[in-house]
């Protein structure tokens, strides 16, 4: 398994703090189809699995996760996706970045 585990950034921490939220773990995989299974174990591990929200977590996580993967620019060479679990107001966020695509409009 080719997991890399990253730190979320500072101003993913510094927002999650401010809004009462908690960071319980952050995960940066390669944008191959193969390493999506990687991210569903990843979050089914991080928020446990007697949370109520499990199943339905893990499942929008693959889904999104593959969207990043055939979808965005993480799928060429050295692509990555970030996903980082906070739990916050007590429920769940899960964020998915990718590498962008030739259509995502800069700010």
């Amino acid at each position: 398994m080719a997991l890399m585990t990253t730190d979320a950034s500072d101003a993913t921490a510094d927002l999650a703090s401010m809004a009462g939220a908690r960071l319980l773990a952050s995960l940066t995989i390669r944008g191959r189809p193969e390493h999506v299974s990687d991210a569903r174990s990843f979050v089914s591990k991080a928020i446990g699995p007697e949370n109520p929200a499990a199943d339905v977590a893990v499942l929008l996580t693959s889904e999104i996760v593959t969207n990043a993967v055939v979808h965005s620019n993480s799928r060429r060479p050295g692509g990555s996706v970030t996903l980082l679990v906070i739990e916050i107001s007590g429920g769940l966020r899960i964020e998915v970045a990718d590498n962008g695509s030739d259509r995502t409009t800069r700010w």
